[in-house]
């Protein structure tokens, strides 16, 4: 499995690691992929060069239905990490992310 972290939104599930670069078409590709997930998977997501301006309200649904708590404040950032699973809690990361520990 590659796991090459690129810019965008990086999600790992686990038996995929995806990169969605941040472009409209991504980002909506994303949310369908959040959506297919089953209950209670866990998931990692590492936004790494911020978030695509404009997608908040595509987004937000499909990171609060993988816990997160945080995602109206995570898009200043221009890192973001966030361990969850689907339909309950996660535990996130704001700003700096020293990917080479990743």
């Amino acid at each position: 499995m590659n796991c090459r972290i690129g810019s965008g939104i990086n999600l790992c599930t686990p038996f995929h690691f995806i990169n969605y670069p941040k472009t409209p078409q991504y980002m909506k590709e994303f949310v369908i992929k959040v959506n297919s997930i089953p209950a209670g998977v866990q998931v990692a997501i590492i936004v790494y060069d911020g978030f695509l301006e404009g997608m908040q309200d595509i987004l937000l649904p499909a990171f609060q239905s993988l816990g997160s708590t945080r995602f109206q404040e995570a898009q200043h950032f221009q890192k973001y990490c966030m361990i969850g699973w689907k339909l309950y809690a996660a535990v996130e990361s704001l700003g700096a992310i020293n990917l080479s520990r990743v």
